[in-house]
């Protein structure tokens, strides 16, 4: 699935405190690639990925997912479509502290009433080496095993796009590109 970054600008607040966040930011992302979004503190980054991923929504301009344009519908219609299309990692990972590592994982699944695969989920925590953690609780977890934790939770919905906020998720990702 192409995604079109159409001419976006975010601004916060007005007046003298008024930010530009971003101003007219255009990419195309074809299926396939890997992007990394590289700059200082400050220049937009968070905000380009939290607009694309649909986190966030732009003050102009549009993201297209093929002919969606994510920022149209309603909440709940954007929420489903992050769902079913999209993976996050994020560098805080967000594991809920009271569900087991399977049902953090689980969850994106959940949430749309699907059922898991169970050999694919199997031999995707198999892979990231937390096969035999599944019943532990977050806080029972190394901090790796957490980060891998979600990034089974990103994978399991087997999502067109992966997005990942910190440079360990994103190397985690990679190796783990072909679940």
């Amino acid at each position: 699935m192409q995604i079109q970054v159409k001419d976006i600008s975010k601004i916060y607040g007005t007046g003298e405190n008024r930010v530009v966040a971003l101003n007219s930011a255009a990419m195309t992302i074809h299926e396939g690639d890997f992007i990394s979004i590289m700059g200082p503190s400050g220049s937009g980054k968070s905000t380009l990925l939290h607009i694309i991923s649909g986190l966030d929504a732009p003050t102009s301009g549009q993201v297209l997912y093929g002919d969606t344009d994510i920022h149209k519908g309603n909440d709940k219609e954007l929420s489903a479509f992050r769902r079913q299309k999209m993976g996050f990692i994020f560098q805080q990972f967000n594991l809920l502290p009271v569900l087991s590592a399977r049902e953090n994982i689980l969850m994106p699944l959940l949430l749309d009433k699907r059922q898991p695969d169970e050999t694919y989920l199997r031999e995707m925590t198999g892979f990231l080496g937390i096969d035999t953690r599944l019943t532990h609780l977050p806080h029972e977890l190394s901090g790796g095993q957490q980060q891998r934790v979600a990034i089974a939770r990103a994978l399991i919905a087997k999502p067109a796009i992966i997005f990942a906020t910190s440079q360990r998720a994103i190397l985690t990702a990679k190796a783990a590109a072909k679940w």
